[in-house]
Formats: structure tokens, C-alpha cells, sequence
């Protein structure tokens, strides 16, 4: 069992070896998008650290000054009558309220006044002591009563001399509101001590008044007798009625006998007597005896005479005893109800004078803590009216000045290396961000992934972009002036793609088109006929874009007749035909231009021709115009074995190449795949270790050919 668990735990190396590819996959692409977004970054790195930069250096340097005070708190016990005058605050609210006061207006404008004109005129607008006030910080160090008061201005000496002017009158401010509140506060005591002290000598008689009149010393004393006589009662009524149970049901078995008829002698607690069990046995006896002498001898002798009386006697003592026995259940149930009936009386009368006594005991109570609360008002008022005594004649200063303030010689702001590093992480993120956001709205197709993840096409092949400069002529004839270059052999290696990429065989016509202008698909259809030429395949380039004719440029040929001049009826298709200066490949150039190129091109004429040039020639190629411009390539889908789409990578959005493939193939196209065109072959892009290899191979400058536009 424990190895089969093991066995199921266990990753099958062809799924390791999948998801190790998809997390190397996702890395490169995200190298690849900052590589691609690389001047993005830069720029917007070298904006943000440059402007930052700059800024910081022209602001103005500001110091900071700063005094240390200590605010001690006043003797805890002050604390106890504060729920009268709501005089002394918590410990948090009186710190907060002494913060509070040093950046106040009042003790701003105490400090203001005794400033040098001279200092006040460097305070500009209508409120100067506002002003003043916005360059004062005050800062609490945690955990202790000392506080920081600082100033920030941009001479040292001077925001010096203004912080110790402000904590100088903050301390002043402090001591006299503290003298006056001393004097105000000791003379309300003295007010209300004989208001205080004769509310306690009332409440105390009232609690004596109450104890004479209910004559009790102690409400806990009597109300622990009284529950100890309530348990005992309660314990002797439980055993009664146990008793009483048992009796009862004796007693109404007897009576409901007697009230059927029934002879009581019968009843199981009466025939349980044992006295009544031994006379019933004599009296069997007696009968059966006085039968047998009745049966042998005359009822008038004496014999028989006696035997009867007997057994009468016997019968009457036996009548008697059950009697007797019924007598003394009733009896004892009768007392049973009454020994009961007795207790639930005494029981109840303990329980009505427990319910008496709760109100008194309540009564008592109130009494009890009004006299409490009373004397501790009594006792704190003295209290304070001796620590206000004491204090007043020592006149301790809560609050000091620690150390003054001293010019500062060193700025707080600007901190430049804070700002230019922030710059530099905030550049870089941002431009990364930047980066990351330009190819989020990107949508087009940037590599080979996304052929077939979002346009569900194969890739027949992929394309690198030329370098600068190239002309039409260089790109179009790569693959006979290059042969061995990178791009030659991408185009050969397409070549294959498209000879079997169809199940039915090797196509032998094909329509080269893309969605949009500009996606290089008649320098694809002109290097796939040649690479097909190279491979002894008699191959015919035809050029189909009736309204931007190109084709005739790239072999340098005249373009006075061609397909146009065909489809109208001037002249037959043989006469049209261009050869080249390549081996086993020929041209039909366009023509000139028609006033209708899509009736042309969509006519029967059209058809025909493409299945009489397979007599001649094993491949047709047909350059078409634009899918998503004009109608033309739709128009030829159909007439031909089969599509090849040219997507300039980085270009078209994958909406309109999506549209573009659904609306070749609902009218008929067989498509056989795309060929990724322009694709950057830059460091950490897509294929730069493919290109590099072949680069290498075949002995060509990336920097000749292929680099990076």
C-alpha cells in the first residue's frame, strides 16, 4: 500500500519536463517584452531621475531647530474626584491636550510678540502668526514624557532662538493656569467640605434609625438561620411525602374495594397480615374437621355441636383482625396528612419571612453603601484640599526644558540621496510597468506562439526582418543573392512546410496573401518560387494584385502586358509569360491597371487559366492584393490547392487576422498554414537563438543581413 502511494506522488518526467519548458517560456517572454521595450524604459528612466534630479537641487535648503521638554503627569491620586470637575483627563488625553497647546495660537502668539521686529517682518500676509505656526512640529519620543518641539526654516540661528522662545512661553503659559486652577480648585473644596460632611452624618443616622427600628444587628445572620430552617423542612417534607405515597395507595385499594363490594379480607395489603394468614389456614382446617364429623354423626350430638362453635369463634376472631389491620392504614394515612399538612404550614412561614426580609436587606443595603460613597467623597476631599496645601507652598513646575534648541548645522530637507534614489527605483518600475502596459494593449502577433495559440493556424514558417536600408529588390531576391544567409534558409525551410502540409499530397497551386498591405507577402511569394525553382520545380509566380503591382520590379521587367491583359481578351497567356534570369522560374506580371480587377479576377477566364498552367508548370504561385482591403483574394481562394497567409509579426491585430482566416476559408480557401514575416531576431526576442545558429553556420553577419531594424 505505502508504494503505491508513493508511485501516485510520483511526476511522470514528460509532465516535469512540460512544465520545466513553460516556466522557462514565461521568463523569456518576459524578457523578451523588456527587451522589446527597452528605449521605452531608458527614456522613461532618464525622465523621472532627471527631472527629480533637478528639482531636488534648486529647492532651498530648510533646517531644523529643536528643544526637548519633559511634561510630567500630575500625582495619580489627583485623579479620584475627577468625575466631578472633570478636571484631570487620562493619561493619553492629557499628553495629547499638552501637544495640542505648544502648537496653539495663543501660546504662537505669546512667542510672536517677543520675537525682534525685525524677526516678525520675515512673516509675510495677512495672518502672519499663521505663518509663523506652520514651521512648528511637535514630535512625542515613545514611551516617555519627553517631547521634541522643533522649527524649520532656512536659517539656522534664527528658527533656533524662535523654538526656544515658543517652548520658553509654553512653560510659562503652563505654571500660571496651573496656579490659578490650584487657588479655584482649593477654594471650591472649602466650599463644599460642610455640605460633604453633613450628607455623611445624615446617611450614617438614617442606617442607625433603620437597624433600631427592625431590631437586627446582622440581615446575614438571620437570613442564614432562616435558610438552614427552610433545608430542614424541606428535607422532612420530601421523607413525608414518601411515606404518604406508600400509605395512600394501601388506603385507596381498601376503599375502592369496599365501594365494589368487594370483601376486604381479599385486598393484597390486608391479606399480607400474618396474623390473618394463620387464622385463614386454622379456619380451613376447623371447616374441613367439622364437615367430616357433620358427614358421620348427627348435627344434635355435642361432639358435632362443639366442632361449630369452634369454627364460629375462629370466623368472628378472623373478622375482627381484618378489621383491625384495615383500621390502622386509615389511621396511619390520616396521620401521615397531617404531619404533612403541618410542615408545608411551617415551611411557608420560613418562606414569607425570607420575602419580608429581602426588602429591609435591599433597604439596609442602599443605606449601607450611600454612607460608603459618602464617606470616600468625604475622605477625598481632604485628601486633595492637603496635596493642593502642599503643592502650592512647594510649587513644583510639571513641565521643564530639558535641552534648548541649538543652530542646526546640517539641513533635513531636501534629503537628496532619499529623492534620487526613489527616483531611480520609481523610474525603473515605472518604465518596466510602462513597458508591460504598451504590450498589454498590443494585441497583434509578435512571435510564433501566437500563430497557433490565437489563430489556430499551423506555422509554416518564420521570417527575420531585414536590416535598414534594405531595398524591395535585396529582399525580394534574398534567396538567390544570399543563398546562405539566415533568411535563405527560412524560406527554404517554409518551402517544405507548405509541400506537406497538405494529407491529399504536395499542392501544387497556391495564393499567397495577407490581411493588410505592407506584410511582405509578395517578397514571400517571389523567394518561395524561387526556393521551388532551386528544387527543379517549373514554378510560375503570378501576380494578382491588380491595383499594386510590384511583382514585375523585383525581376526588373516591363509590366506594358500581363494578367490583365489576359482576363480582358487582348492576348493569349503564353505570350504574357516572363522568363527570368533563375533557372526553372517564370512570371506573369499584372498589366496594366482595369477599371474592374475583381470581375477579372473572380471570372471564369480565371479559373481556366490556373488549371491550363499546371500543363507547363508544376507550381503556380499567385500574389494576391490585401483579404481585408478589397475582395480579389477571397475571390481566388477557392480556384486554388491551396492558402498561405503572410502576417508581418507586430503588426495586424489578431481580431482582423481572425476575421481575415475565417472569411479565406468560408469561401472555400484550403488553408495550409502562415509564414511569420518581420520578426525581430533581436537578444532575448523571439528565435535569437535559432537565428543565431544558423547565422553561425553558414558564415553571415547578423549585422549584413538580418539585424534589427
Amino acid at each position: 500500500m505505502l508504494e503505491k502511494t508513493v508511485e501516485q506522488k510520483v511526476v511522470p518526467p514528460e509532465v516535469a519536463e512540460a512544465q520545466a519548458e513553460s516556466a522557462e517560456v514565461s521568463l523569456r517572454d518576459y524578457v523578451r517584452i523588456v527587451m522589446k521595450h527597452l528605449w521605452v524604459i531608458v527614456a522613461f528612466f532618464v525622465v523621472v531621475v532627471t527631472a527629480v534630479t533637478i528639482h531636488t537641487f534648486r529647492l532651498k535648503p530648510v533646517y531644523r531647530a529643536s528643544a526637548r521638554i519633559n511634561i510630567r503627569r500630575e500625582s495619580p491620586s489627583l485623579n479620584k474626584i475627577q468625575d466631578l470637575w472633570n478636571f484631570y483627563a487620562t493619561q493619553r488625553e492629557y499628553m495629547e491636550t499638552q501637544y495640542k497647546l505648544i502648537a496653539s495660537k495663543n501660546i504662537a502668539q505669546r512667542a510672536f510678540d517677543k520675537l525682534s521686529e525685525q524677526d516678525r517682518s520675515e512673516f509675510k500676509g495677512p495672518r502672519p502668526i499663521d505663518a509663523f505656526l506652520s514651521g512648528v512640529v511637535v514630535e512625542p519620543i515613545k514611551d516617555t514624557f519627553l517631547v521634541d518641539v522643533s522649527y524649520e526654516g532656512s536659517d539656522p540661528k534664527k528658527i533656533a532662538s524662535w523654538v526656544n522662545r515658543l517652548v520658553l512661553e509654553y512653560i510659562d503659559y503652563h505654571n500660571m493656569q496651573k496656579t490659578a486652577s490650584s487657588i479655584e480648585v482649593e477654594k471650591k473644596i472649602s466650599d463644599e467640605m460642610p455640605k460633604i460632611e453633613k450628607k455623611l452624618r445624615d446617611s450614617e443616622n438614617e442606617l442607625l434609625s433603620f437597624q433600631e427600628e427592625n431590631q437586627i444587628l446582622s440581615f446575614e445572620d438571620e437570613k442564614e438561620i432562616l435558610y438552614q430552617n427552610l433545608g430542614e423542612y424541606e428535607a422532612a417534607l420530601r421523607t413525608v411525602r414518601r411515606e404518604r405515597i406508600d400509605v395512600e395507595v394501601q388506603f385507596a385499594t381498601i376503599e375502592k374495594a369496599r365501594k365494589a363490594g368487594i370483601p376486604l379480607d381479599l385486598v393484597p395489603e390486608v391479606q399480607a397480615n400474618r396474623l390473618l394468614q394463620e387464622l385463614k389456614i386454622q379456619i380451613a382446617k376447623m371447616e374441613q374437621e367439622y364437615l367430616t364429623q357433620k358427614s358421620r354423626y348427627r348435627e344434635d350430638l355435642p361432639r358435632v355441636k362443639v366442632s361449630k362453635d369452634q369454627l364460629d369463634l375462629v370466623r368472628r376472631q378472623y373478622e375482627d383482625e381484618v378489621g383491625k389491620v384495615v383500621g390502622e392504614i386509615t389511621e396511619r394515612f390520616t396521620e401521615i396528612q397531617s404531619r404533612e399538612t403541618k410542615l408545608v404550614a411551617e415551611r411557608d412561614a420560613v418562606r414569607e419571612q425570607l420575602r419580608i426580609l429581602q426588602p429591609k436587606q435591599a433597604r439596609y443595603l442602599q443605606l449601607s453603601e450611600t454612607v460608603k460613597q459618602n464617606r470616600k467623597i468625604y475622605n477625598d476631599y481632604s485628601e486633595h484640599s492637603k496635596q493642593l496645601t502642599v503643592a502650592t507652598s512647594v510649587n513644583l513646575n510639571e513641565i521643564s526644558l530639558v535641552d534648548p534648541a541649538d543652530p542646526p548645522s546640517t539641513p533635513v530637507k531636501p534629503n537628496r540621496l532619499l529623492n534620487i534614489t526613489m527616483a531611480v527605483l520609481v523610474g525603473l518600475l515605472g518604465g518596466i510597468g510602462l513597458a508591460f502596459f504598451l504590450e498589454y494593449i498590443d494585441d497583434s502577433v509578435k512571435g510564433p506562439e501566437d500563430v497557433e495559440k490565437y489563430l489556430r493556424t499551423p506555422l509554416l514558417g518564420v521570417v527575420p526582418r531585414f536590416g535598414r536600408g534594405t531595398d524591395d529588390k535585396s529582399r525580394d531576391l534574398v534567396s538567390i543573392n544570399d543563398p546562405k544567409s539566415t533568411i535563405s534558409e527560412m524560406f527554404r525551410s517554409a518551402r517544405t512546410g507548405i509541400l506537406f502540409s497538405s494529407s491529399k499530397g504536395e499542392p501544387r497551386t497556391l495564393l499567397v496573401w495577407s490581411v493588410g498591405a505592407g506584410e511582405g507577402k509578395t517578397m514571400v511569394a517571389v523567394n518561395l518560387g524561387v526556393t521551388m525553382a532551386q528544387s527543379k520545380s517549373r514554378t510560375l509566380i503570378i501576380d494578382a494584385d491588380l491595383r499594386r503591382r510590384r511583382l514585375h520590379k523585383s525581376f526588373e521587367m516591363e509590366n506594358d502586358a500581363g494578367l490583365s491583359t489576359y482576363l480582358s481578351g487582348q492576348r493569349a497567356a503564353e505570350e504574357l509569360v516572363k522568363k527570368t534570369r533563375i533557372e526553372n522560374l517564370s512570371i506573369l506580371p499584372a498589366g496594366p491597371a482595369p477599371p474592374d480587377p475583381s470581375e477579372l479576377l473572380g471570372s471564369e477566364k480565371m479559373r481556366s487559366l490556373i488549371g491550363s498552367l499546371l500543363s507547363s508548370y508544376d507550381r503556380v504561385i499567385i500574389d494576391s492584393a490585401p483579404a481585408m482591403v478589397v475582395t480579389d483574394a477571397a475571390l481566388l481562394a477557392s480556384m486554388v490547392d491551396g492558402i498561405v497567409q503572410v502576417i508581418a509579426a507586430s503588426k495586424v491585430s489578431r481580431k482582423h487576422l481572425q476575421r481575415g482566416i475565417e472569411q479565406m476559408t468560408k469561401v472555400g480557401g484550403n488553408n495550409l498554414g502562415a509564414i511569420l514575416n518581420k520578426l525581430k531576431a533581436q537578444k532575448g526576442g523571439y528565435y535569437y537563438s535559432g537565428y543565431y545558429y544558423y547565422t553561425g553556420y553558414y558564415g553571415s553577419s547578423p549585422k549584413d543581413r538580418t539585424k534589427t531594424a
